[in-house]
C-alpha cells in the first residue's frame, strides 16, 4: 500500500462497492449501497415517489422507464431477481436500498410480511394450519386483514391478493 488511492481500491473491491451493470439497461450501472450511475458515470439523483426512491433510466431499446432503486439494485446482485416479483426491505425503510437490506419475494410471500396478525391467525385455526406456500387464502380473509389495515391507518396498508 503506497497511497490513500491503493488503500481506497482495497476497500472498495473488499466491500464490493464499485458499482456493476445494470441488466438490460446498457451503460447504467449500481453499487451495492444504492447508487445509480447514468452512463457517462455520473450519479443520478433519485426522487421520492410514496417514500420510494426512483430514478429515470433508459433501456436497451432506448425506451425510458421509471424504476425503483430497490429494484435496480436487487435485479443488478440478487440472482433471484425475476420481472414481476417483489423486492422487500427487511428493515422496512423504503430509503435503505442497500443490497444487504433488500430480498426478493413472490407476491404472496410479501403480502404475509404486511398482514393483519390476528387475521392471520384466525384464517390458520379455521384451516388448520399455518399458510404454505401455494395454498390459497379465500377472499373473506383477504378483505378483512385489508379492512383491519385500513381501520388501523397502517402505514403498511396492502393488497393481499388471492393466489
Amino acid at each position: 500500500m503506497n497511497s490513500y488511492y491503493d488503500m481506497l481500491d482495497l476497500i472498495m473491491s473488499y466491500f464490493d462497492l464499485y458499482p456493476h451493470d445494470v441488466p438490460n439497461y446498457p451503460g447504467y450501472t449500481c453499487d451495492t449501497l444504492g447508487n445509480v450511475y447514468k452512463p457517462d458515470g455520473s450519479r443520478i439523483r433519485p426522487f421520492n415517489s410514496s417514500g420510494y426512491k426512483q430514478v429515470y433510466m433508459k433501456d436497451k431499446d432506448g425506451k425510458g422507464a421509471i424504476k425503483g432503486v430497490h429494484q435496480v439494485v436487487a435485479m443488478t446482485f440478487k440472482p433471484e431477481y425475476y420481472p414481476g416479483c417483489v423486492v422487500h426491505h427487511k428493515d422496512e425503510n423504503k430509503g435503505h436500498n442497500y443490497e444487504e437490506n433488500l430480498e426478493v419475494e413472490s407476491r404472496n410471500e410479501h403480502s404475509r410480511h404486511h398482514a393483519n396478525p390476528d387475521a392471520m391467525l384466525e384464517w390458520q385455526k379455521k384451516n388448520g394450519g399455518p399458510v404454505n406456500k401455494g395454498q390459497k387464502m379465500s377472499a373473506e380473509f383477504c378483505e378483512k386483514c385489508r379492512q383491519s389495515a385500513l381501520n388501523r391507518k397502517d402505514p403498511r396498508v396492502f393488497m393481499v391478493i388471492n393466489i
